[in-house]
């Protein structure tokens, strides 16, 4: 009887869990399929995509260590040893280039795309209160990697020609979630303590408004997203279970609305304009119909969903599962 109540027990859990139904090749709403799940190292958190190698970065935080993808094969090909708790992930146009940041190192390593090698590392100023760097966001107007300094109020400039900090940028109370928008060359950060967004001007590294969320949480993550084709940004307040959509043209909020439980990452999808939103809570993926800002479908990934990133050349999205330690590979062709 005892096997038997238990077995019930286990079916039931199964049957309620979410990431129970992200198997390879099961068909979502909306079209959606996760198509593979990628084993990767401990804690997997930031992801970005190289189109250069066709490679995907992730770093893997509890084991100070960064997995290569060959987007290709869905494989990893390397795995390169980085500094103390690597969080964020960015990619140099420039040069071709990744920035990963590590975060309890105090410092941003750059990994040579040819050879998948560190070929620098780079100190956060520590000693003016830039301390644990987390998200970065690339300016292409003035090669600059930006990145948002977690246990401060400002944001780290590091000039990407010598790869050196030459500047602090002003931020609100721990900045987070970070975006660079192209049409007016701002950067844009949020503050996870002061529940809004700072809009610093790329050229001056200057700050020209502050834009006040209208549901902040409680001293969770904000992060943030960017939609090159409407200008608005997409903000997740994770212990809202919220996002905020922002017009980057007027600085005004456009709407509010939620989705899963505590959503962290955004992908933009070039092919479609959809928005991805990571729901760490809940283990699935919130996929927004960026013209209507409304909810079109809702993916089941693996536990403790993260970061995302989206690969051009075979259209999948790539969702970083951090407890489960794993990749899972989104089939988008379908939408």
């Amino acid at each position: 009887m005892k096997k038997l109540i238990f077995f019930l027990v286990l079916t039931v859990w199964l049957m309620s869990s979410t990431s129970a139904f992200a198997a390879p090749g099961q068909a979502i709403s909306g079209g959606y399929q996760v198509v593979d799940t990628i084993t990767v190292g401990n804690y997997p958190l930031g992801i970005a995509f190289n189109p250069r190698n066709g490679y995907l970065y992730v770093a893997n935080a509890s084991d100070d260590t960064v997995s290569v993808i060959d987007g290709a094969a869905n494989t990893v090909i390397a795995t390169i040893p980085v500094g103390s708790s690597p969080r964020g992930v960015a990619y140099d146009p420039r040069t071709g280039d990744m920035y990963v940041s590590e975060t309890f190192s105090d410092t941003v390593s750059v990994i040579d795309y040819v050879t998948n090698t560190i070929i620098a590392t780079i100190p956060m100023p520590v000693e003016e209160g830039c301390f644990h760097p987390f998200m970065m966001a690339y300016d292409t107007r003035n090669a600059r990697m930006y990145v948002s300094c977690l246990s401060y109020t400002a944001i780290a400039v590091i000039d990407t020609t010598t790869n050196t900090v030459e500047a602090l940028a002003p931020a609100g109370s721990s900045p987070e979630g970070i975006v660079f928008n192209r049409r007016n060359g701002y950067i844009y950060a949020a503050s996870d303590h002061n529940g809004n967004v700072v809009v610093i001007d790329g050229d001056t590294n200057t700050a020209i408004t502050y834009i006040d969320l209208p549901i902040t949480g409680s001293g969770g993550s904000i992060e943030l997203g960017y939609n090159p084709r409407n200008n608005y940004l997409y903000a997740t307040v994770s212990d809202a279970d919220s996002v905020v959509v922002i017009d980057a043209t007027t600085n005004q909020i456009v709407t509010t609305f939620g989705v899963g439980d505590t959503p962290l990452g955004v992908a933009f999808n070039p092919r479609n304009g959809n928005i991805y939103i990571a729901n760490y809570g809940d283990g699935t993926v919130s996929v927004i119909d960026s013209t209507t800002n409304s909810i079109i479908a809702t993916i089941p990934v693996g536990k403790g969903a993260q970061w995302l990133a989206f690969d051009p050349r075979n259209g999948n999205l790539y969702v970083t599962n951090s407890i489960d330690g794993t990749v899972s590979v989104i089939s988008s062709k379908a939408k």
